[in-house]
């Protein structure tokens, strides 16, 4: 029957985001290894920030892609998928051969949350990829119940909003930051800055034109914060455990976006306001963590060409 047919469905549905969601945030984790380990400290800040910029520029390019080929057919989207992921991964195979091996690992090296180099930008992390994705997750809901949009025009201007939100991240990564090479403490400050700034016109705009400037802004700060949080965690440890803290990096994007539904939208059916006020805080208190823990202090610009790698945590 029809109905029966749906839930068949709308389980493989289920189970084919699933299957994403065990790997293909290793896809941003390896590239993000193979990176560092072919760039020198110097210059792993901009490399990150314009992987970070390639997967932003995805984002924005794969819902206009999936709109334009959905003519050909509701199925024709997911062939879309299909080839480019064979592009991708032939092209892997031939453009990014290992011709030069990465260094040798002496041993597998595992990180923790608790490592003391760490500890700071566990917390940085965590917290501005709670802030970032707020908006993400409640904006349909603020432009329903604060600026009165019914909800099929909400689908259409939460759109609006979240796409300049992407471009403003991709201006960050792509240009501020590979004109004006900027050392991950200023990325984390500014962002943190800009991103508690948005939250607070998310928090008091209560019409179109000032909501989206907030969405942008966040979209802003982001593409600073982010990229600027996984050089600085991968400066801070050695060569051999790149791969590892590419992997912490990840895990604390994730989990961020995570708790995002468990507190904001709790704290969001009590008032509008309350979710972003919590993060504009949090903003504050990132600026000052950035300021003055040594840790975050030693990721200033990286003049020296080889510096002595940290050494690896006993």
């Amino acid at each position: 029957t029809g109905a029966s047919a749906l839930i068949v469905v709308y389980i493989l549905m289920i189970a084919t985001r699933s299957v994403y969601g065990l790997i293909g945030p290793g896809v941003r984790v390896a590239s993000q290894a193979y990176i560092v380990d072919r760039t020198d400290r110097k210059d792993r800040t901009v490399a990150i920030a314009g992987m970070a910029a390639a997967f932003g520029l995805g984002n924005v390019l794969g819902p206009g892609l999936g709109s334009a080929f959905s003519v050909f057919g509701l199925l024709a989207p997911f062939w879309l998928i299909i080839g480019l992921v064979t592009i991708v991964m032939v092209a892997t195979l031939l453009l990014l051969p290992e011709k030069s091996a990465p260094g040798q690992r002496r041993s597998q090296v595992r990180l923790s949350f608790r490592d003391p180099r760490l500890g700071a930008f566990v917390i940085y992390g965590l917290l501005v990829s709670f802030a970032v994705a707020t908006p993400m997750q409640t904006s349909a809901f603020l432009f329903i119940d604060v600026l009165k949009f019914s909800t099929d025009e909400a689908a259409q201007y939460v759109g609006v909003g979240l796409s300049g939100a992407a471009m403003a991240a991709l201006f960050s990564q792509l240009v501020l930051v590979q004109r004006f090479r900027l050392s991950p403490r200023t990325m984390m400050i500014s962002g943190a800055c800009l991103i508690g700034a948005a939250q607070l016109g998310l928090a008091f705009g209560h019409s179109f034109a000032p909501v989206v400037f907030a969405l942008m802004l966040n979209g802003l700060g982001a593409g600073l914060a982010l990229p600027g949080f996984s050089a600085g965690a991968s400066l801070a440890v050695s060569a051999d455990e790149q791969g590892a803290v590419a992997g912490l990096t990840g895990a604390l994007n994730a989990a961020g976006i995570s708790i995002v539904p468990i507190i904001h939208l709790t704290l969001y059916a009590i008032s509008p306001v309350w979710p972003f006020l919590l993060n504009s805080v949090l903003m504050i208190a990132m600026v000052l963590l950035t300021l003055n823990h040594r840790g975050l202090l030693q990721s200033g610009d990286i003049t020296d060409d080889n510096p002595q790698e940290p050494p690896v945590a006993s």
